[in-house]
């Protein structure tokens, strides 16, 4: 039998190089999202191993370097980088380690008694046809927004998750995780003192990790109204205090979050430039987008193409998911204070752990006879069955990185690697020594921002006295207020929007300035998004209306839409999303 890594028929590009040729083994490394990272091989007693990725320890041959580890039994979990580390054994085996995180995406499919390896899945669905269509992943998708756990959309095609040790033998897969992420309640530190120290200083040797200070002037930040941005961009300040990093942000003329992020990135004289969004940019790179995430984001997200096509750097760094692991999002009291299992509590909370996409109700009344049964009515199994593994940890330790993994890793840590295929990426708070350090903060600290405010008051306080674009208060405000933020500005953008609905007058509709995009608004009255979403889904020959839904059910969910009588931006821009995955992959 043939055994391939990566079976595909691709031209030799700057995208996809052929780095070796063993035997019956042809070896693609796609450039698809990271151009940063290095290539390397040893051989030894007719067994290969390679390296794919970047290490932040200093050495000349990083494949010897991992193999000689390995090979002595010590812990992969200690290496610190970002990498897949492969072996071949004696042109029989094939063994795969990803990295503790799973920065680098890495897919495989097994079918026909040929194996295929890639990090960029869409090669993998090159013969893909209505048969191939993961169902169980249509629920997880629809009813949580998210794929999840190793699936994609093709049964033929998985996802090898981050800290995982991948084998195949012979036309068997064994897969063993030899890292899981979770807080420690058991040896967490209490002195929240001590636990300021240990996190600031782990985060600014992660960012002297990432980039030197000769990088700094190449290189930019992506800034935005929120926490986590600002909070790389203050203590990048304090690590190179020499330098001043650029920084970019973007959105629709007049966002109040541009205007934040201006006052962030300004207030120590960062150069600062704004990239306009117009409703346009979100969809004009949709079929690109779709076809590089296979389908696993909202088509929406597609406008990240064409702002990274616009920066003038060589390197961004992002402050990815600082929130989700020190702050409140995907924690509550429920979680802290629980006995239950994670897989139990989970079930119960999902917009906690936002997962809430289409509601059960709206599925019953768009599928087509049998479908709903057929598709969505064992609608928690998967979830449940991925929350599982979670089980050994109390749940106030693992609901957030469970999240972490399943919602922000597979939307937005994807998001952020798509500029990676036009300017170099690095993800600071995935940083080996930072997340250990992370691990002892007790549960009740991170609970409801607590930790994360006194952290940036400590390091950061003139950052901590500007306007946090969610609740729309400065981060120093008491946290009591946070939620009362929330909650206005969630009603000012209601009231807004009736204004808007009374406006009898097309062309005098404005779109709501607060956050950099409105796809409420644009969804109500730009006329390509109205196009594009009428196009998808009240399409008698779309393909979600030929397979499951009913298409006079979403001509009437996108007629109340447009006329303000209820609020169904989510769920038409999710099923929009499938049927624009569905046209650039299927074969019929």
């Amino acid at each position: 039998m043939d055994i391939f890594i990566s079976d595909f028929k691709v031209p030799l590009t700057n995208e996809y190089k052929l780095q070796d040729v063993y035997h019956n083994f042809q070896i693609y490394i796609s450039n698809q999202f990271r151009q940063d990272l290095h290539y390397d091989r040893y051989i030894q007693d007719n067994n290969i191993y390679l390296f794919f990725g970047k290490l932040y320890t200093t050495v000349e041959n990083p494949a010897f370097y991992i193999t000689n580890a390995y090979l002595k039994n010590k812990n992969i979990a200690d290496i610190d980088g970002e990498y897949l580390y492969i072996i071949i054994n004696n042109l029989k085996t094939i063994i795969i380690y990803t990295d503790k995180e799973g920065i680098i995406p890495i897919y495989y499919s097994y079918c026909d008694n040929k194996l295929s390896i890639t990090t960029d899945q869409k090669l993998l669905f090159h013969n893909f046809n209505k048969d191939d269509i993961h169902i169980e992943s249509i629920n997880d998708f629809l009813r949580f927004g998210t794929l999840l756990g190793d699936y994609t959309f093709s049964k033929k095609v998985k996802l090898i998750e981050g800290g995982m040790k991948w084998q195949y033998t012979n036309g068997d897969i064994q897969q063993k995780r030899y890292h899981l992420f979770h807080f420690d309640s058991q040896n967490s530190i209490k002195d929240i003192k001590k636990l300021i120290y240990n996190v600031s200083q782990s985060y600014m040797k992660a960012i002297k990790k990432r980039i030197t200070e000769k990088e700094v002037d190449d290189s930019c930040i992506f800034m935005s109204g929120g926490i986590d941005s600002r909070f790389l961009l203050a203590l990048l300040n304090k690590t190179y205090t020499n330098k001043k990093i650029h920084t970019y942000s973007f959105g629709q003329p007049h966002s109040e979050e541009v205007d934040i992020a201006r006052k962030c990135a300004t207030l120590y004289h960062n150069p600062f430039d704004w990239l306009e969004v117009k409703p346009e940019n979100f969809i004009e790179n949709i079929d690109l987008y779709s076809q590089m995430t296979c389908g696993a984001d909202m088509f929406p997200q597609s406008y990240i193409i064409n702002i990274a096509k616009q920066i003038e750097k060589s390197n961004f760094l992002t402050g990815f998911a600082l929130d989700a692991y020190l702050g409140g999002t995907f924690l509550n009291e429920d979680a802290v204070e629980t006995s239950s299992k994670l897989s139990t509590f989970v079930t119960s909370h999902l917009k906690l752990i936002k997962m809430n996409a289409l509601s059960d109700e709206i599925l019953k009344k768009i599928c087509k006879k049998g479908i709903y049964e057929t598709i969505f009515s064992n609608n928690d199994r998967h979830l449940i069955e991925v929350a599982e593994e979670y089980d050994k940890y109390p749940t106030k330790d693992s609901i957030q990185p469970f999240a972490i993994n399943n919602r922000a890793k597979r939307l937005v840590l994807l998001r952020e690697l798509i500029p990676a295929k036009y300017i170099n990426y690095s993800c600071v708070s995935l940083d080996k020594d930072f997340l250990k350090s992370i691990a002892l903060i007790p549960a009740k600290l991170r609970n409801n921002h607590y930790f994360y405010q006194k952290l940036f008051i400590n390091v950061a306080p003139e950052y901590a006295n500007i306007v946090y674009n969610n609740t729309t208060l400065p981060i120093s405000a008491d946290l009591s207020l946070w939620n009362t933020g929330v909650q206005n500005e969630s009603r000012r953008e209601k009231m807004f929007q009736t204004i808007m609905q009374n406006n009898d007058t097309l062309k005098d509709k404005q779109y709501y300035p607060h956050f950099y995009s409105d796809f409420d608004g644009y969804s109500r009255y730009d006329s390509q998004w109205k196009e594009l979403i009428a196009d998808c889904l009240l399409n008698k020959d779309s393909f979600i209306n030929q397979y499951w839904f009913k298409e006079t059910e979403l001509n009437e969910m996108y007629n109340q839409h447009i006329q303000g009588n209820k609020n169904y931006r989510k769920e038409l821009i999710y099923l929009t999303s499938l049927e624009i995955f569905l046209r650039n992959f299927l074969k019929q």
